[in-house]
């Protein structure tokens, strides 16, 4: 099993075509996951989380949060990493009415949501910058696509945030309420 799953985390890597990225990906469910563990493999699919196809690393992110909770040590750095990424690719300063900034803001608003839906121990640590990051641009995003996806992200960190925030839920409440009346006027 160990031999043909690493010739399959090859083409992983290596295929030129992304649907058979993808595909690969997709079928590396928990019956492998006791392999993938392995932290050559991790290592491996780590790579995915970088691939210049987005619906690549929509399923890599998922596959790397359930085995965190497996391989912990090997996976949470990569995870972490990536989180720290998008929250600077959300953060990044630029006119968000340009549509290849939306783009990747709503890009690492769906990466960010998966990776707080699959790596929630991970996320939790992070709420409170997270959500620092989201609402500026929930307030300043005239794009109905962009606010949607940031209020995704941002109802997938209020569910694993739990009481760390439960200070801030009526401001919180209040901006959202504006955030979706602002968003929807456009």
């Amino acid at each position: 099993v160990g031999h043909v799953l690493s010739q399959l985390l090859g083409v992983v890597v290596a295929d030129p075509d992304a649907s058979i990225r993808q595909a690969v990906l997709r079928a590396l469910d928990g019956r492998f996951h006791e392999h993938l563990c392995e932290v050559r493999r991790l290592r491996t699919v780590a790579f995915a989380l970088h691939d210049e196809a987005l619906a690549v690393r929509l399923v890599a992110v998922p596959l790397l949060g359930r085995l965190s909770a497996l391989n912990p040590a090997a996976t949470l750095p990569q995870l972490r990493k990536l989180l720290l990424s998008l929250q600077c690719e959300l953060t990044a300063a630029g006119p968000i009415q340009h549509s290849l900034a939306r783009r990747r803001k709503e890009e690492a608003a769906q990466m960010l949501t998966l990776l707080v839906r699959h790596a929630p121990r991970l996320a939790r640590t992070y709420c409170r910058p997270l959500i620092d990051a989201l609402l500026p641009l929930l307030r300043n995003t005239p794009h109905a696509r962009t606010a949607a996806a940031l209020l995704y992200t941002l109802a997938e960190l209020l569910s694993v945030a739990t009481s760390r925030l439960d200070q801030h839920a009526e401001p919180l409440l209040l901006l959202l309420v504006d955030a979706l009346r602002h968003s929807g006027s456009h």
